[in-house]
């Protein structure tokens, strides 16, 4: 198989361009991809053509383009997303015409004379290496394989294998060799698809020394996914970006993207300037924030969750894409938090338990939270509200001050504390116990504090140790309750959280700082358990 393109590396397409609309109007013009998820198209000439009249020559000014197809040596090109971000001339050196009659408008550029070229710049948002696509939104894929970082980590299963035998030479001789090969292909079926951790394993430098010979291999995992059903590219990025938000969650760090193939259908009649590209295998490069390295540093093993050792790609694949499904949203907030760069501590607390409060909501609907403990605290909190708006109600009497008794008269959403004290509780005792010695008073912190930034900008009763807390423990409740619905045991569950140094982190410092202190008052504002 054909080594696909890494997106960590260079490249660079020399040809023609031209648009479906103008297929006679070829451009002559350099494809650069930089190694770092940025696409350029630099050409020499415009596809709108230009003006040269009267001694004047008009150029276009910044134009956008859905389809570009091109032509480099006998690869075949298809751009999709170009923006025109800059357009010049370049005037001929030693001519006396680069001096006169120049000036600059809002939408060209015109001037007298005789010019050299005209210089155009463009950004490109996807490039399919291999062929002319005749549509983007085409469905004319039948699946892709991706390479992702630590996806050999998360497959650890795929150890190469050794073996010793005899392996006979071109004149018949034998010799003692070792035969290297990968375990079985891991699989599972989900998502109307069939999903295969791939290995690929080659034989690396060998060194002969003085009293032995050293030699080394190297493996690369890719996922190489078959649809029941043709897709589209979009659809493509979409399952993408999916199995990579797997590999960030198991292995506590947002990855990139390595490499990207597609495969046309066979089953697809398509032509385009003669050439048939059925079945053909295409490489894919499109603009991403997080470019895969083959040879940076993997993930600390410390910090990963979890590793098809412990749960198998056949049972963990699909109930990753049906979490994903149903709770896209806290999913997307949590891992934004957990592997994004580092953000404010406000931002990551507002973050962390609108998250937990999300992924409440969307467990609420689905029927796994439990009515019983909602109704006993909800009752208990207006019982609770209503006696001390009664009784402040007094005081302002007996003062003679005119005030109206704001009694809560009963509440049709659940208060955020109860919310996060059923995600903590629907976890288990003995594991939960773990993380937050006190989830009462965890759940109490982590609502006031998000409801007096999100009313008041401000956390008026918490330090910053503590709201730190309060976003170490939110965090791992979120994940906690993720892996209960990846079907994770109890057992394993406790045995990632032992081992797991931010699931220990959390629990030291909700030590602490999110333990009630011995002088705190009983009596608590009704405006600090705002839902």
């Amino acid at each position: 198989m054909e080594s696909p393109l890494l997106f960590c590396e260079e490249y660079e397409w020399q040809g023609y361009w031209w648009i479906p609309e103008d297929p006679a109007n070829l451009v002559p013009g350099v494809l650069k991809y930089d190694g770092k998820g940025k696409i350029f198209l630099e050409l020499i000439g415009s596809f709108s053509g230009f003006n040269y009249s009267n001694g004047n020559l008009c150029i276009p000014g910044l134009e956008n383009w859905g389809i570009v197809y091109g032509t480099s040596g006998n690869s075949e090109i298809t751009l999709f997303g170009v923006s025109i971000t800059e357009s010049n001339v370049s005037f001929p050196e030693n001519s006396e015409n680069t001096l006169f009659g120049f000036s600059v408008t809002e939408s060209n550029v015109s001037f007298s004379g005789n010019p050299g070229a005209v210089l155009q710049m463009a950004v490109v948002d996807r490039a399919i290496i291999g062929a002319h696509i005749l549509d983007k939104d085409g469905e004319i894929f039948s699946g892709f394989e991706v390479g992702i970082e630590d996806l050999n980590l998360w497959a650890r299963t795929s150890t190469p294998e050794f073996e010793y035998e005899d392996i006979e030479n071109e004149i018949g001789e034998k010799k003692c060799g070792i035969s290297l090969s990968a375990k079985p292909v891991q699989a599972a079926v989900a998502n109307d698809a069939l999903y295969k951790v791939v290995h690929y394993l080659s034989l690396g430098k060998i060194e002969y020394l003085a009293g032995e010979t050293v030699g080394s291999i190297s493996e690369k995992v890719s996922m190489k996914v078959d649809y029941s059903n043709l897709i589209n590219l979009q659809k493509v990025l979409e399952e993408v970006g999916v199995l990579q938000k797997l590999i960030s969650f198991a292995v506590s760090r947002f990855v990139g993207i390595i490499s990207l193939r597609l495969n046309i259908s066979e089953d697809v009649s398509l032509v385009h300037g003669g050439v048939d590209i059925q079945g053909h295998s295409v490489n894919l490069l499109y603009s991403l924030s997080n470019v895969g390295h083959t040879d940076s540093k993997g993930a600390d093993s410390r910090n990963v969750l979890f590793t098809c050792e412990l749960v198998s790609v056949d049972k963990v694949l699909p109930l990753w894409y049906e979490l994903y499904g149903q709770l896209q949203n806290a999913a997307n907030e949590i891992l934004s938090l957990h592997y994004s760069p580092k953000i404010s501590v406000k931002n990551a607390l507002l973050t962390a338990v609108n998250s937990a409060e999300i992924l409440h909501f969307n467990l609420e609907k689905q029927g796994k939270i439990s009515e019983v403990e909602e109704m006993a605290e909800c009752q208990s909190d207006r019982e609770s509200r209503t006696e001390k708006s009664g009784e402040k109600d007094v005081e302002n009497q007996k003062e003679g001050v005119a005030s109206a008794p704001k009694v809560n008269k009963g509440r049709k959403q659940k208060l955020l504390k109860v919310r996060l004290k059923e995600l903590a509780n629907r976890i288990g005792e003995n594991i939960i116990s773990l993380v937050v010695p006190d989830v009462e008073y965890w759940a109490e912190a982590a609502a006031k504090s998000r409801n007096k930034i999100s009313h008041e900008g401000h956390v008026l009763h918490y330090d910053e140790n503590a709201q730190k807390a309060i976003i170490l423990v939110t965090t791992c409740v979120v994940i906690l309750n993720i892996l209960k619905e990846l079907g994770f045991s109890s057992e394993n569950q406790m045995n990632i959280v032992r081992g797991n140094p931010g699931m220990r982190r959390a629990f030291y410092n909700a030590q602490l700082y999110l333990m009630p202190p011995k002088e705190e008052a009983d009596e608590k504002s009704p405006e600090d358990n705002q839902v």
